[in-house]
């Protein structure tokens, strides 16, 4: 995507569903993260992870890219 900056709203069940699904469904989840222009989310799984774990059922988690 070539705009300067984009809004990604994840809420946690969207993270829930893509952390502990199968295997191969993976993919997904790294196609959904490269078109939304957040690729060096892709170097860390413990950043993931750490999102993860600190997003609660009411909070929604705000990339500005």
């Amino acid at each position: 995507m070539n705009e300067k900056s984009k809004e990604v709203k994840v809420s946690q069940n969207y993270y829930v569903r893509k952390i502990i699904e199968p295997l191969n469904q993976r993919d997904t989840l790294i196609e959904i993260l490269q078109q939304a222009n957040i690729a060096w989310v892709l170097k860390s799984a413990r950043l993931v992870l750490s999102l993860h774990l600190e997003i609660n059922t009411n909070w929604n988690a705000c990339f500005y890219l």
